[in-house]
């Protein structure tokens, strides 16, 4: 869960920051996400969207879903 709408990106070995999306919902908050078979990271946050994201780069990798 994210408060501040935000998406980040550790690097798993030094567990530094690697790719920081804040506002990726729009400043609202995100309350889930789920990898796809596709590779396909997905989040849902409170502007009542789904968004899809590349999971490595945290780019757009489609338009958002209404939910």
């Amino acid at each position: 869960m994210s408060y501040d709408g935000g998406l980040k990106a550790w690097d798993a070995d030094s567990l530094e920051i690697v790719v920081d999306r804040s506002q990726a919902h729009g400043g609202e908050r995100v309350h889930c996400l789920a990898v796809g078979p596709d590779g396909i990271l997905y989040t849902g946050g409170d502007d009542k969207l789904v968004r899809r994201w590349e999971a490595t780069l945290l780019q757009p990798a489609a338009a958002p879903l209404l939910c």
